[in-house]
């Protein structure tokens, strides 16, 4: 089985470059997770951040940017 994608160029290079690239965006969508989201739930972030996590409306707020994040993450697996 053999899957091409095909381009004409010069007018579609932006789609080209884009394509050939994917591994690249989809290596920082996981490390976005990796840095901001992970250490949440695993090792916590250090002090400062961690501190501000205490209070009830920053992590009422972080949640709800995880939240927003799996949406994503859910929206473009399909």
């Amino acid at each position: 089985m053999k899957g091409i994608l095909e381009f004409n160029l010069p007018e579609e290079k932006e789609d080209f470059e884009t394509a050939q690239k994917g591994w690249k965006y989809k290596s920082m969508y996981e490390e976005v997770w990796d840095k901001v989201f992970r250490p949440y739930h695993k090792h916590g972030y250090g002090e400062e951040i961690d501190k501000l996590l205490e209070k009830k409306e920053c992590k009422k707020l972080f949640e709800e940017l995880e939240s927003r994040y799996r949406q994503i993450q859910i929206d473009f697996e399909d």
